[in-house]
């Protein structure tokens, strides 16, 4: 077993959704009656077990505990109960599975004893798998900018783009009856991860590994077993597009339209737009600004502006209405809706 030891402050281990696990609303129904049970064992320690709140709500569950056990968790309770965590107590064992849950191999009794007893501490962490490649990953990341905020004690950092919580609640204030998303060029999954949240079927498409690796582990972090998740895939959004088959309610396409221009050149970068609205029933769209790096798009931005681009795409290229949803300061950074 390889040892990373982790620190995190057991609210967020609980609240931010760390925690997967199968049997979990097996062992949550057992708590309060393990509660109650060592409650009348303090008061007397010769009452018969199995005659307990504890062991008839295990029963009622398909098992039949056997005497050691029952002492077993009654012990571990009371210790629980008196010191918090303890590490001498045994370090809690995860995994972080490739699906975007989390495993817990050890410990997950006590994990469980101390959400009931309401405890407001640290817990140590010893994980035991990862996707491979995740800590050379994440050494990297440490050293490298990103594109969007995130705001999570392992792995905080503030992003180029200080807009996005506000271009989000804009394209959220602007969405009627969506289920389904496309997030078309989605970086580190910000819009996917925050739609999913809101109970959205989000797929996240972006063509750097790099960026979608990322995504998926934020995926562990910020979804609970039984939850809806985002899906994240490397693929060029062209070919993404070309394999679909049902129609999505709505695509987030923000800051990416430049690298199709550069990629496939004017003609092949629009009739991108027309795969786009036989697909996806509604599009946020906007530009990169004459500033970005990437070779050519400068150039090109200095003879068409948005509002023309949004013009031309109704014109020509499948969406038959837009709206500018947001106006910047620089121009071609305007956020539009076509439908």
């Amino acid at each position: 077993m390889q040892k990373e030891i982790i620190e995190f402050s057991f609210d967020h281990f609980i609240n931010q959704r760390w925690l997967w696990y199968p049997g979990l609303e097996y062992v949550l129904w057992l708590m309060d009656p393990l509660k109650k049970t060592v409650e009348l064992y303090k008061k007397n320690n010769s009452i018969n077990l199995f005659e307990t709140p504890y062991c008839k709500t295990y029963t009622n569950l398909g098992s039949l505990p056997h005497t050691d056990e029952l002492k077993r968790a009654l012990m571990l309770w009371e210790d629980v109960e008196k010191n918090g965590f303890k590490p001498d107590k045994g370090i809690i064992t995860i995994s972080f599975k490739d699906d975007g849950r989390i495993q817990v191999y050890d410990g997950f009794h006590r994990i469980i004893m101390l959400k009931s007893l309401g405890y407001k501490g640290k817990i140590l962490a010893n994980v035991i798998e990862r996707e491979e490649g995740y800590l050379e990953f994440k050494n990297k990341l440490e050293q490298e900018p990103i594109y969007h905020p995130i705001n999570h004690p392992e792995f905080y950092k503030k992003g180029y783009r200080i807009d996005s919580i506000d271009r989000f609640n804009i394209i959220k204030n602007n969405m009627d009856k969506v289920h389904s998303i496309v997030d078309l060029g989605c970086c580190e999954g910000y819009f996917s991860l925050n739609f999913a949240n809101l109970g959205k079927n989000v797929i996240g498409i972006d063509y750097e590994e790099r960026r979608i690796f990322l995504a998926r582990y934020l995926n562990n972090l910020y979804f609970p077993y039984g939850k809806i998740r985002a899906k994240f895939k490397t693929m060029d959004i062209k070919e993404f597009v070309d394999s679909i088959d049902d129609r999505i309610d709505a695509g987030i396409f923000l800051s990416t339209f430049h690298h199709f221009i550069v990629k496939y050149g004017e003609e092949g970068a629009w009739k991108l737009f027309n795969g786009l609205s036989e697909k996806i029933n509604v599009l946020f769209f906007s530009m990169a600004t004459d500033g970005d790096s990437v070779t050519g798009w400068s150039e090109y931005i200095k003879n068409i502006s948005s509002d023309e681009i949004s013009k031309k795409v109704c014109d020509n290229f499948g969406y038959k209405n837009y709206k500018k949803i947001l106006k910047t300061k620089k121009g071609s950074r305007d956020l539009f809706k076509f439908w």
